[in-house]
């Protein structure tokens, strides 16, 4: 056992010494807020399907086969899954598996399926990104129920991690728009391109925002601000120090993109930044094998967020709730001019709450949210995706 601390301690790198990282926040556990029974029903919420093989898996809430009610869509590695949804119980089908690009295959685990009529054909279709760097766009074609039919096209393809899509109709033409995130290859600056839509299947391009040395980890539209054009929220991992290009003491953040009337952004503001660091820094082994369990047992691990927005307390406006590797999903409400307050952590699953989306699942009127996560911390590829019920009108 000495001989392992002794080995540990003088381990690898040039940043062995240890070191102190600065945090501008204390460090502190977020515990459930309780006060938030009123709006979401307690502990995890109700089970709705295993996902044993996989980590996490990325979900989209689609109407696919117009039946009136909400069915999924579940991408997990490079397999995109229709579950088919009969009375509340949720009927897996493999649908679509990405193709490898240059050897590799693409990976779904953290990207968003949005969903939208993008033809004007009164069907949902759904698009879909992933870190390849390919954005696809599926066509329903009159697809019935257990049996989904689109057509697949590529839009654009960029240098790699389409992780953040979201539709909405930036130019009031009356056709369905998109905004998608993507970064160079190896990475330099992430972009987030608007995608007009011509309506004829085609998109015109218009980059709006850059981040340099950085991923864009999700991204969602809406007009938050209420006043008639639509605004971006895009989610970063950030980080204080870089050790043997390892980032460690990596925090989330949430930012918001006011859109000035014309569709261009130059109003950035961050909502919140969530996580910490240990005060003390060893070297990479000891980072990885002791700091982040540790970190991960105080909750205090809080990057890669996921978003998923809806009116989650029925007032109007845009709300949104957050995941991500610390297995926390957080309420966050707007107050109608695009200001947002914690609302509270709702739950706090295993591990690696990155599957979010919303919608009335249960037809009682109002959003109910879907999760996929891991159960605990050590149990990688044994997803499992939970209905949080809102409980606004029980």
């Amino acid at each position: 056992m000495i001989i392992i601390l002794i080995f540990l301690f003088s381990t690898l790198s040039t940043c062995n010494n240890v070191k102190s990282i600065s945090s501008n926040a204390s460090l502190e556990i977020d515990l459930i807020n309780n006060d938030n029974a009123v709006l979401f029903d307690s502990g995890n919420g109700e089970l709705i399907k295993d996902m044993a093989g996989s980590v996490s898996s990325s979900l989209g809430a689609i109407d696919y086969d117009n039946d009136g009610d909400l069915d999924l869509i579940e991408g997990a590695d490079n397999y995109i899954n229709i579950l088919t949804n009969k009375q509340g119980e949720f009927i897996r089908q493999s649908f679509y598996m990405l193709p490898n690009k240059n050897g590799y295959g693409d990976d779904l685990d953290r990207v968003p399926f949005p969903v939208g009529d993008f033809n004007n054909d009164g069907k949902q279709d759904f698009l879909v990104g992933g870190v390849q760097g390919i954005i696809r766009l599926f066509i329903n074609n009159n697809s019935q129920p257990d049996t989904p039919n689109f057509t697949n096209y590529t839009i654009a393809e960029f240098g790699q991690y389409v992780r953040g899509i979201a539709v909405a109709d930036f130019n009031d033409d009356g056709w369905l728009d998109f905004a998608a995130s993507y970064a160079t290859s190896p990475i330099e600056y992430s972009t987030i391109t608007l995608f007009y839509n011509q309506g004829d299947l085609t998109f015109s391009q218009d980059n709006i925002y850059r981040l340099d040395d950085n991923y864009i980890q999700d991204l969602a539209t809406g007009d938050f601000d209420n006043d008639g054009d639509i605004d971006l929220i895009f989610t970063k991992s950030i980080y204080k120090i870089k050790c043997d290009s390892w980032p460690i003491n990596i925090k989330g953040t949430y930012v918001f993109l006011e859109n000035n009337g014309n569709n261009s952004f130059p109003s950035e503001r961050v909502i919140a930044t969530r996580g910490h660091d240990l005060p003390l820094y060893y070297g990479i082994v000891i980072h990885q094998l002791i700091q982040q369990p540790i970190k991960h047992i105080l909750g205090i691990n809080r990057f890669n967020p996921q978003m998923t927005t809806a009116d989650f307390d029925n007032d109007g406006d845009l709300d949104f709730v957050v995941g991500d590797n610390s297995g926390k999903i957080e309420l966050w409400l707007n107050d109608g001019q695009g200001n947002f307050e914690s609302n509270g952590v709702i739950n706090r699953y295993g591990h690696l709450s990155w599957g979010l989306t919303s919608g009335d699942f249960d037809s009682d009127g109002d959003i109910d949210l879907l999760v996929s996560a891991l159960p605990r911390y050590s149990d990688f590829f044994e997803g499992q995706i939970w209905l949080k019920k809102n409980q606004l009108n029980p």
